[in-house]
């Protein structure tokens, strides 16, 4: 800006011309002939003869600031010179080529599509199959041997699983290498093993009769091995309007991959949601902006197909600020169970899920966190403090009855926020590890 501003003077400038399409001039360097310099209007594209290597370069800036400060210098025609309209043309056909290629990678050939998913099922079998000989083998021979494995062991099996196209399954690979190799109690190691070795054994033979189930479970099945819908398939089916308030937000990272989390209620329709992001650590700008705790977004969620659903993007929408509104009904605690356990009986896979708890007590036992219900009869449920601001969440409840939102997976309860006699308050860690 500082070089072209040199140049903002029309007696440099020994031609200069426009049109509804473009701009164009002559600039008078050191050299004999000027350096012939132009603008498409369409999309403000620069091009010029100088031998500079930025775009824009000082001349094209310069005859854009003329423009825009000296439109009587200019002198308005019809015809553009061959070096124009030669440009402009050029222009206009790599864009017909680029919507054209845009087009046909949009247009679905259905022999092709269906060739590819045969292909992607052919490898995922294979995938399947040398991880249920694994399963079996590791049965066979007892778990004990696997906490002495090396990281590289894990590793490997997990990009076997990748090369078969199922990248939901290298992740769980990889899952259950950080468990075995966590630490904690031997036998708390082997019985997690024992329940993870299950649920894929189980994931396996539930894939060799996919087409046999539902199309919410299958989903669930699909999910898991690592196929997902995209945004774009999301967005053509219907979502569920309602004003969705913002309960929660974690934001984490690993291996330089931002996973943003928020934790959303609908006011109206009582569902709940959960919004997942991602991005590089480089691009995290581009990451969907933070919702604040207690903003309400309008609009509409666009579920993932589930026997659970929860999983969700978001359509249309605006965000308005708000307080926090305390839902309608919070279940007690033998509700909350039964509903989780009819949830896991539709979806076997299912972890941690959101729940309502209503007239609960924080209180330690042993320096363990418990919820406990009103009901002393009621058996308290174990609090998981990896991801729990602990401090806050007794100073908020403050051993008197509270409401609490969090998430449970039939073991542990993982507190989001609670409603104290201030109103809402989140108590997760921000900085919480995956």
């Amino acid at each position: 800006m500082s070089a072209a501003q040199k140049l903002t003077n029309s007696n440099k400038w020994p031609l200069l011309q426009f049109n509804e399409r473009a701009i164009w001039g002559e600039c008078q360097g050191s050299g004999k002939n000027p350096y012939r310099t132009r603008i498409d209007l369409n999309g403000n594209a620069f091009k010029c003869s100088c031998p500079s290597r930025k775009f824009p370069c000082k001349h094209g800036l310069a005859l854009f600031l003329l423009y825009a400060e000296e439109r009587p210098s200019f002198v308005e025609t019809a015809e553009c010179p061959d070096w124009v309209s030669e440009w402009l043309e050029g222009r206009e056909q790599r864009a017909e080529k680029k919507k054209d290629k845009q087009q046909a990678a949009k247009t679905v050939d259905p022999k092709a599509q269906k060739k590819r998913q045969e292909k992607r099922d052919e490898n995922v079998q294979t995938g399947l199959a040398e991880l249920a000989q694994w399963l079996q083998d590791m049965v066979r021979v007892g778990f004990s041997d696997l906490p002495g494995k090396p990281y590289a062991y894990w590793e490997n099996l997990a990009a076997r699983m990748v090369d078969a196209q199922a990248p939901g399954l290298a992740a769980w690979v990889s899952r259950l290498g950080e468990l075995v190799r966590g630490g904690g109690r031997s036998e708390d190691i082997m019985h997690s093993i024992a329940e993870e070795f299950g649920k894929l054994h189980l994931l396996i033979s539930a894939f060799s009769r996919l087409e046999s189930l539902s199309e919410n479970l299958q989903s669930d099945i699909r999910s898991l091995i690592g196929w997902n819908p995209t945004e774009t398939e999301l967005l053509q089916h219907a979502g569920v309007a309602d004003q969705w308030q913002v309960l929660g937000h974690r934001q984490t990272t690993k291996a330089n991959l931002v996973m943003q989390t928020h934790w959303l209620f609908g006011i109206n329709s009582e569902r709940h949601a959960k919004i997942i992001k991602y991005t590089h650590a480089n691009q995290k700008g581009s990451s969907t902006a933070h919702w604040g705790i207690g903003s309400v977004v309008q609009g509409a969620l666009h579920f993932y197909p589930s026997t659970t659903p929860l999983r969700a993007i978001a359509g249309e929408h605006e965000v308005l600020p708000g307080k926090t509104v305390v839902p309608k009904n919070f279940p007690v605690a033998d509700e909350v169970l039964n509903g989780y356990r009819d949830m896991l009986a539709q979806n076997p896979w299912l972890e941690r899920y959101p729940i309502l708890l209503g007239n609960i007590r924080i209180a330690l036992h042993n320096q363990v966190p418990w919820v406990i219900s009103s009901d002393e009869k009621r058996k308290g449920l174990a609090i998981a403090g990896k991801d729990l601001d602990l401090w806050k969440l007794l100073a908020v409840s403050g051993g008197q009855l509270v409401q609490l939102l969090g998430e449970w997976d039939g073991r542990h309860l993982y507190p989001i926020g609670v409603w104290g006699d201030q109103g809402y308050c989140p108590v997760m860690s921000q900085g919480a590890a995956l």
